[in-house]
């Protein structure tokens, strides 16, 4: 359904995606974890045909993606609506804004489906109506696609408790592209990613320790250069150097070319570094 091939992008000279690749079935669900800024909105924009890749190629059912010919619906942390125009009349000028037929009954279906009153306003409406109607626009439209860009950034645990069964279920069955950097999204049978430094990186059942610490650390990730020096090799971020007690394999990580690592950090000391390119452990 989705294949991304060695796909490089860049805005304003700055590297969003670097040699990514990565497949999404047709009707399954596929989960993409992430840390921001490691390319998710441009990778869900280029799915989409809002954005073209610099290089590399992007298919979507056997197509280039272009927003008049793909299928899909992108679903925003933050939608737009009229907020002068009522829920009704939302979705029927959302339906006729895509040259698509549609009648009031069926326009009533998708806001009881979340439970959105056909009269209130969105100006009225607090974030979670609003996620909410915007899930009710993309059942009206029927699009093969769904995905969906972190919807849930800017809401706590409670309202994703309320939020997230009408997710669910309203998902079942459909193809689905998840872009997820709460964690808080976890489908059983999904196919599972984490996008890290610009490039896809499958998870596995027997999670390797990388994957682990990417999504249990977020706070405590460190990201900095290996810089050689008269007696050895350091690792800084920041203008701070981090001290790594195995210099041998360091060293060995800066000859394969790796010029990041990633790191947990006790005082000035590296803990816990990896390879930012590839994830192999160099301790």
């Amino acid at each position: 359904m989705i294949k991304f091939e060695n796909v490089g992008f860049e805005v304003w000279e700055n590297v969003a995606l670097n040699n990514a690749s990565f497949e999404a079935k047709k009707n399954r669900a596929t989960v993409v974890y992430y840390s921001p800024g490691s390319g998710a909105s441009s990778a869900a924009k280029i799915v989409c045909g809002l954005a073209k890749p610099t290089n590399g190629n992007v298919f979507v059912c056997g197509k280039e993606p272009a927003p008049r010919d793909i299928n899909a619906s992108l679903l925003l942390s933050e939608p737009i609506f009229y907020n002068s125009k009522s829920a009704a009349k939302n979705l029927l000028v959302a339906a006729k804004h895509v040259g698509q037929k549609v009648d009031r009954s069926e326009v009533a279906n998708a806001l009881d489906y979340f439970g959105i009153l056909a009269k209130q306003k969105p100006k009225k409406m607090n974030k979670v109506q609003k996620l909410l109607l915007s899930f009710a626009r993309s059942k009206l439209l029927k699009k093969d696609l769904l995905v969906f860009d972190d919807v849930f950034k800017n809401f706590d645990d409670k309202e994703i408790e309320q939020i997230l069964p009408m997710l669910l279920d309203f998902i079942k069955g459909k193809t689905v592209l998840i872009f997820d950097s709460t964690g808080k999204i976890q489908l059983q049978n999904s196919e599972q990613y984490y996008l890290l430094f610009g490039s896809f990186f499958k998870f596995c059942k027997k999670a390797p320790i990388w994957q682990i610490y990417c999504m249990q650390n977020k706070k405590e990730k460190h990201v900095g250069k290996i810089v050689k020096q008269k007696n050895g090799f350091v690792v800084v971020e920041g203008g701070k150097e981090f001290v790594v007690e195995d210099i041998e394999l360091l060293e060995k990580a800066f000859e394969r070319g790796v010029e990041e690592v990633m790191f947990t950090a006790s005082g000035n000391i590296a803990e816990a570094v990896f390879d930012a390119m590839d994830f192999e452990r160099i301790l």
